[in-house]
């Protein structure tokens, strides 16, 4: 699926911390820009099977100091 396609399912307020999203056989990719990441991977990529799970993850990217 094309990322511009998935993007529309990423709230506006996200879309500054996303180098890509993608989707494959194993579920839906989100890779953060450098100086970003998940608190719940403590990575800059959040792996998930739906949508909807990788809109739950969202909340939880921060700042990565």
């Amino acid at each position: 699926m094309d990322e511009q396609l998935l993007m529309k399912y990423v709230p506006k307020k996200y879309r500054d911390y996303v180098l890509d999203l993608y989707k494959d056989i194993d579920g839906y990719w989100l890779i953060l820009k450098d100086g970003y990441k998940s608190t719940t991977t403590d990575t800059p990529t959040i792996h998930e099977f739906t949508i909807k799970e990788l809109k739950s993850a969202l909340p939880t990217i921060i700042k990565d100091v």
